[in-house]
């Protein structure tokens, strides 16, 4: 199967219960998860830590009727390692649960490139850094990132997972996505702060019937410079 691991937990430190935050009227893991549920050939599945105070993004799951898979805390590379075999999953897409506007055009597009192209390992839209940030796409062969997990050898590797695959381009073939618009990386469509969440939050209510996750990227960048609340 393709899977789409959203990865999310409720105790951030600069932001506690983010991802279960109500944003535009639902809470922001349900943004991520709709998004997902918008696209073809791939099944979304949250993956979360074993502790209990990671429960209420669970019942989420349970209320959507999607997987979930509950392992490491501390070591997010094992756990999501430990859910490709529970699953038996072929092509991994990586999902952060603070970023809300999954865009179906990009995974899409990504997906294709693997289907078709048994050749590449690993597809990205973060090299260079142009696409808004929280827009990334990250999505790989499970193969490669089973082989390559003994790399992922220090605490920040283990917790930022795909870190070590740009550090070592030479190794795989790593097909990017370019970004027609110019360069928006200073945009930012996450969930990172308080102010990110009245910023994200004010665009949405905005724009009541948008759709925030099959729109083209540069209408989504428009509506974000015409919110003129914006700093």
């Amino acid at each position: 199967m393709n899977a789409a691991l959203i990865l999310a937990r409720t105790d951030s430190s600069r932001f506690p219960n983010k991802v279960i935050s109500e944003l535009g009227g639902k809470k922001l893991i349900q943004w991520c998860i709709d998004g997902i549920l918008n696209v073809e050939n791939i099944e979304p599945i949250l993956v979360t830590s074993d502790r209990d105070v990671d429960l209420p993004l669970v019942e989420v799951a349970q209320q959507n009727k999607i997987k979930f898979f509950q392992g490491d805390f501390e070591n997010i590379a094992k756990r999501v390692l430990d859910c490709i075999h529970h699953f038996d999953i072929d092509l991994l897409a990586r999902i952060n649960g603070d970023s809300p506007f999954v865009n179906r055009s990009i995974l899409e597009e990504a997906l294709g490139i693997l289907g078709t192209n048994p050749e590449v390992d690993f597809v990205t839209n973060l090299i260079p850094r142009r696409f808004p940030y929280g827009l990334s796409v990250e999505i790989m062969r499970s193969k490669v990132f089973e082989k390559s997990y003994s790399q992922l050898n220090t605490k920040a590797m283990r917790e930022h997972i795909t870190t070590w695959f740009y550090q070592n381009t030479d190794k795989f073939n790593i097909h990017g996505l370019e970004y027609p618009y110019g360069n928006d990386h200073d945009i930012r469509f996450t969930v990172d702060t308080f102010e990110d969440h009245k910023n994200i939050e004010e665009i949405i209510l905005n724009n009541p019937t948008f759709d925030f996750h099959n729109a083209p990227i540069n209408e989504i960048v428009a509506k974000f410079k015409m919110n003129t609340n914006l700093k």
